[in-house]
């Protein structure tokens, strides 16, 4: 994969990120535990697929590590937003 490809592909996951992390505040507000953890394994499936992308993308582009302290990885940790979802504690 190039660059230029890989670089949409970490920046389109990054916005995955953050309105993943919307998604997780919703499902804390569900009232009912068993619906509430139905809702966030859903989710967390989601999360796994994105970093199972993710990761040979960042393998073959080390530079885009989104994690990296470099500008690319500032700009992809605003990019996706703050991750201050409470731990799963009904599982």
């Amino acid at each position: 994969m190039d660059r230029a490809t890989a670089e949409k592909l970490v920046a389109a996951l990054a916005d995955l990120d953050s309105q993943t992390n919307e998604l997780c505040a919703v499902v804390e507000t569900i009232s009912d535990p068993d619906e509430r953890k139905k809702y966030r394994r859903l989710l967390a499936g989601i999360m796994e697929a994105s970093f199972d992308v993710l990761m040979p993308t960042i393998q073959a582009h080390r530079e885009l590590d989104p994690d990296a302290d470099t500008d690319w990885g500032r700009a992809m940790k605003a990019r996706s937003g703050l991750r201050n979802v409470p731990p799963e504690s009904d599982t």
